[in-house]
């Protein structure tokens, strides 16, 4: 059985630096640099588009090997769970009041806005992200270990170490640490309106 590591969580919940800190420990992330950085992501998203594509198309994942993947959490119910692969899931688990204030400041970037009250979508979310994990908790060839968001930012040596040792690879420590840029953490729940 092939293992796939996938980082995944919610939009805005830090899973680009979960990406970020895999590579620089060595891991190679499976991009294909479609979403570019920008203001909102200025290290960039480290995506890989044909992940989308998930629902109807699966042959790709034969192609990810021993490298990264990133996906929204709503695409680890669409992964095939029939023996073919194991996957090593780092959920990223941010603050969801600092999630949906992001959220909005991005939108509102992109000129856009959302048509929910931000208690509903805290509600919403929180739901969601539930049910996928106990989804996610209750199949045998998934393995999902919750990074919080938080203590990647206040303990990233430590954090570094128990991802390392979750995937079980001899992963770069100090180059994982000094991926994190703590001022990146912009949208903190003391601002939330």
């Amino acid at each position: 059985m092939t293992d796939i590591t996938i980082v995944s969580g919610l939009p805005r919940s830090g899973t680009s630096v979960g990406m970020q800190m895999l590579t620089a420990g060595g891991i190679v992330p499976m991009i294909d640099n479609v979403r570019i950085a920008d203001e909102d992501n200025p290290r960039g998203y480290l995506e890989y588009e044909m992940v989308k594509s998930l629902p109807t198309n699966k042959s790709w994942l034969e192609d990810v090997g021993d490298r990264a993947v990133k996906m929204v959490y709503k695409l680890l119910y669409e992964l095939p769970i029939d023996g073919t692969y194991n996957y090593k899931i780092l959920l990223l688990n941010r603050n969801i009041g600092e999630v949906v204030i992001s959220q909005k400041k991005m939108l509102r970037r992109l000129g856009k806005h959302q048509n929910i009250s931000d208690n509903k979508l805290i509600s919403l979310l929180s739901k969601e992200l539930t049910d996928v994990i106990f989804w996610c908790q209750q199949q045998r060839c998934i393995d999902m270990h919750i990074v919080q968001y938080q203590d990647i930012i206040d303990h990233p040596r430590r954090e570094a170490q128990t991802i390392s040792t979750f995937l079980k690879k001899d992963l770069d420590i100090d180059a994982m640490v000094a991926a994190v840029d703590p001022t990146l953490h912009r949208n903190k729940i003391e601002y939330f309106e």
